[in-house]
């Protein structure tokens, strides 16, 4: 449960939370550099625009579950 309460995730969603954690996970597992996921790159791995996965990112960030620099409250939208 994210701080706003329980988050329901779409399945698409929910794979895109699921692909963004294991990205966080690789330089703490293998001591590499911070790794820079860019809406871009999620987008690109899901065979979508950043502009069809914007929507989806969203409520991610809304929730507490992302955050993205520069972005500052749940009000802030993310551009593709």
């Amino acid at each position: 449960m994210a701080d706003t309460g329980p988050v329901h995730l779409t399945k698409l969603g929910g794979e895109i939370l699921d692909y963004i954690l294991d990205a966080a996970l690789i330089p703490m597992e293998n001591e590499y550099p911070p790794y820079r996921l860019t809406v871009s790159d999620i987008a690109a791995c899901f065979g979508k625009t950043p502009g069809q996965i914007s929507p989806i990112i969203q409520p991610l960030i809304n929730h507490g579950l992302l955050t993205l620099p520069g972005k500052m409250g749940p009000a802030a939208t993310i551009r593709p």
